[in-house]
């Protein structure tokens, strides 16, 4: 099972030359509020390239490594109690390099 951190948050890089810088910090302190860390509009920005790199694949992927990330297409929403988080709608996980269904 990969390393959760609770309350942590995945700031995916999105602005030219985030990353390549080795300061980009990809990893915050989140709210607490969630468990996941979550990638939406994930139909939108798959395809997307960033400082020549493929946005997943050559960034976002190699940076699941010991970690989980659930990617939500528009419309899709995580609900959670407190105790159990669902999915609702048409997502993803990447962890440790893949993607699965």
């Amino acid at each position: 099972m990969p390393f959760i951190d609770i309350g942590a948050v995945y700031a995916q890089p999105e602005l030219q030359g985030e990353s390549l810088d080795p300061n980009y910090k990809r990893f915050l302190k989140g709210l607490g509020i969630t468990k996941s860390q979550i990638l939406p509009h994930y139909t939108l920005i798959k395809n997307e390239y960033l400082d020549g790199k493929r946005l997943f694949e050559e960034i976002t992927y190699p940076d699941s490594f010991g970690r989980s990330f659930i990617t939500l297409n528009d419309g899709c929403y995580l609900y959670g109690d407190g105790q159990y988080e669902i999915v609702y709608g048409e997502s993803f996980i990447i962890s440790d390099g893949t993607i699965k269904k």
